[in-house]
Formats: structure tokens, C-alpha cells, sequence
């Protein structure tokens, strides 16, 4: 059930607007008392950068699709990790 939604332009990269998307999820949550936030992303969301960001932030998980380029790559992250 969606509690948030924003509207950028269509010309700005998903993976561009994110970190500024995020916050303001992030602040909209928090005005319901919710701190732990688990985030649904596609692909264009995805970057180094934007994952770097949620794995510094305390209570905020994902959920997303890799691309098959990283699957060498997560094969050999323990289970644990996630």
C-alpha cells in the first residue's frame, strides 16, 4: 500500500533523483512514527552510490532487481548479509 509518491521530471535519471527521493520517503515515514523502512526499487534506481546510501542508513532495507551483470558478484556475499 503505497504511503508516499513523487513526481520529478522525466528527463532527470532515476538513479540521479534518488538520494533526494529517498530522503523525502524517508521523512514522510517518519511522520507516521515508522523507523524501520524497507524500500521497493526497480533497476533504475540502482547505482553504487544509491546502495552505498541506504547500507549507511540505521532501519532502512530494499528490495530490488540486479542486473545479471552483478550475479558473479553476489554469489559469493554470505547469506548472512542478507
Amino acid at each position: 500500500l503505497p504511503f508516499f509518491y513523487r513526481e520529478y521530471e522525466g528527463n532527470c535519471h532515476d538513479s540521479k533523483v534518488f538520494q533526494c527521493v529517498l530522503e523525502d520517503v524517508l521523512d514522510a515515514m517518519r511522520k507516521y512514527g515508522r523507523q524501520d523502512v524497507t524500500v521497493v526499487l526497480d533497476k533504475g534506481m540502482n547505482s553504487e552510490d544509491g546502495m552505498a546510501v541506504i547500507d549507511a542508513m540505521d532501519g532502512v532495507h530494499f528490495v530490488t532487481s540486479y542486473s545479471t551483470y552483478f550475479a558473479e558478484e553476489l554469489v559469493h556475499v554470505d547469506r548472512e548479509k542478507f
